[in-house]
């Protein structure tokens, strides 16, 4: 039985560091997209007990920032709390917003600051709360799930109740 539960629990840590090597962030991606552009500057903020706080990425041009171009924020404890990406100063493309027990709190699409398509926000245990839908920074419908299915939706257009 011990070699057993010794197995399995060997197993688990190879398939979750597997895991963890194969998983790219959107941040990680954006970054990588554009050492091309030269990254400059990092401003770190960190807790009272030396802990990263926040990381801000910025490009440089003639040694003044230019350009914000990425964020990241964490809990006090070091896991991630927020992560996403800027273009001319305007939040821009894919953020993702963290439960602290590092699941996925909320994933979302920005274009020129504003929110753009569908938003989807998830309990602490992973499971689809509910699904709004945005165009030009403007709700225009959420659907509210129960046990992973669809069990209400509000059509913000004209406010009405659909089932």
């Amino acid at each position: 039985m011990k070699h057993f539960c010794f197995s399995l629990l060997a197993s688990l840590i190879i398939i979750v560091l597997y895991a963890c090597n194969n998983a790219t962030s959107e941040l990680e991606k954006y970054s990588n997209s554009i050492k091309e552009q030269k990254l400059d500057t990092v401003i770190v903020e960190t807790y009272p007990d030396g802990q990263i706080k926040s990381a801000i990425y910025y490009l440089e041009n003639d040694n003044e920032r230019t350009q914000k171009i990425a964020e990241e924020h964490f809990y006090s404890d070091g896991v991630k709390q927020a992560e996403g990406t800027f273009k001319n100063g305007e939040r821009y493309g894919r953020w993702v917003f963290y439960h602290e027990n590092g699941r996925v709190w909320s994933t979302g699409h920005f274009e020129n600051g504003l929110s753009q398509g569908i938003f989807d926000i998830y309990k602490p245990d992973g499971t689809i709360y509910i699904k709004s839908y945005y165009t030009d920074g403007k709700k225009t419908k959420e659907e509210y799930y129960k046990n992973g299915k669809v069990d209400q939706t509000v059509d913000l257009r004209d406010s009405k109740k659909a089932k």
